[in-house]
């Protein structure tokens, strides 16, 4: 993977295939790097870029962020940086929040956009599951129902550090990052659900039917509110779709892109 320095902050950013470009916005867990999901939808025919959000892995935290507003400025001039300018935005769980929050605020660099599983809305009734404060290995059962363990799929974030110390700081790490966006108020932006409207671009919405963290009902809004979208629940499927099953939501995926 390559250091990319942003406004002074350097960053992780890795790249794979040739083609339109795909921006991949990784979720609260902080995978990173090659992971097959990513690989397959490069092999598809996409220039696929992933870029580690400030305080993640081995990227630089950004101590004045306080609020999703930083974070979705910083990755608007990690866009320029990288000379990327009107590509489609892939994100899971705090990813797709991202990525909803960059095509309200600069819908003139978004092609197309997919949100699997996200969070970013607080829809009544139907709470997010509390992250912050709680072991990853006790958030398995409702990220993965089928079985299946989030370390497996941090290892190539991890560069080769796979000595427990290391899995104990990416997750530490992760989890400070995502709550300083994501504290108060609780995974979510006031006003994103009545800004969705002003998207542009076709977006796909993805869900995992038995997640565990966030209740199909967001998707259900997400794709309710945004002007030209569509949505898909996966059966049998929890939190992280595209890390549970790579191959069938890169095809999901590459089928929407095209």
């Amino acid at each position: 993977m390559e250091r990319v320095k942003v406004d002074g902050v350097t960053v992780r950013v890795f790249k794979e295939g040739s083609g339109p470009e795909v921006i991949y916005f990784h979720s609260g867990f902080g995978e990173m790097g090659p992971i097959r999901f990513l690989t397959e939808l490069a092999a598809s025919g996409f220039t696929v870029v992933a870029l580690e959000m400030p305080g993640f892995g081995a990227s630089e935290s950004s101590r004045d962020w306080h609020k999703i507003e930083d974070a979705i400025f910083f990755y608007r001039r990690a866009l320029d940086t990288l000379e990327i300018d009107y590509p489609a935005l892939v994100g899971q769980s705090l990813g797709g929040w991202i990525a909803a929050e960059i095509a309200v605020w600069f819908p003139e660099r978004v092609r197309a956009m997919v949100l699997i599983d996200s969070v970013g809305l607080y829809v009544e009734g139907e709470p997010i599951h509390e992250l912050f404060g709680v072991e990853p290995i006790k958030l398995m059962p409702l990220v993965f129902p089928s079985g299946g363990n989030i370390v497996e799929h941090v290892v190539p974030a991890l560069e080769g550090n796979l000595d427990s110390d290391s899995v104990l700081l990416h997750f530490f790490r992760a989890m400070e990052a995502t709550a300083a966006i994501g504290w108060s108020p609780y995974m979510h932006d006031p006003k994103l659900r009545e800004r969705l409207k002003t998207v542009r671009a076709p977006a796909l919405v993805i869900h995992g039917e038995k997640d565990g963290i966030v209740p199909v009902a967001h998707s259900e809004v997400y794709a309710a509110e945004l002007p030209k979208a569509r949505l898909e629940i996966l059966d049998g499927l929890g939190h992280l779709p595209a890390l549970e099953q790579p191959s069938m939501v890169a095809g999901i995926v590459t089928d929407f892109l095209r």
